[in-house]
């Protein structure tokens, strides 16, 4: 996953959690906490035609919280599945623009002919 932040503005981020970054975990509970909500809201419009209302609340706050675990976690480990020993993007795109010559290299010849006027 791409950080939010400008890599210039970004130190290495450290891996807290299962092989997870900060960033990836907030992701990845966001995510779960929306399919939570929505199974929640499902489940709650499904009960309340045969339960009073201080059962429906009971059976949505339990089932959102329950999927949310579950949708969470199910996402942590495919992140971290999926990364399995390779770098951060931090390290890549540093490793990317370290070993890259992107640009032209001038000649050293060139160069001490056009300082040497100055």
């Amino acid at each position: 996953m791409k950080p939010g932040s400008i890599l210039s503005e970004m130190e290495r981020e450290p891996v807290i959690f299962f092989g997870c970054t900060w960033s990836e975990v907030t992701s990845a509970l966001r995510q779960g906490l929306a399919v939570g909500a929505l199974v929640a809201a499902l489940a709650a419009i499904g009960a309340a035609t045969l339960l009073r209302i201080p059962a429906v609340i009971a059976i949505a706050m339990f089932t959102m919280m329950a999927v949310t675990f579950f949708a969470t976690r199910r996402q942590l480990r495919k992140i971290a599945e999926l990364r399995a020993g390779r770098p951060l993007f931090y390290e890549r795109h540093a490793q990317t623009h370290t070993n890259s010559n992107i640009f032209i290299q001038p000649a050293r010849r060139y160069q001490r002919e056009r300082n040497t006027h100055r």
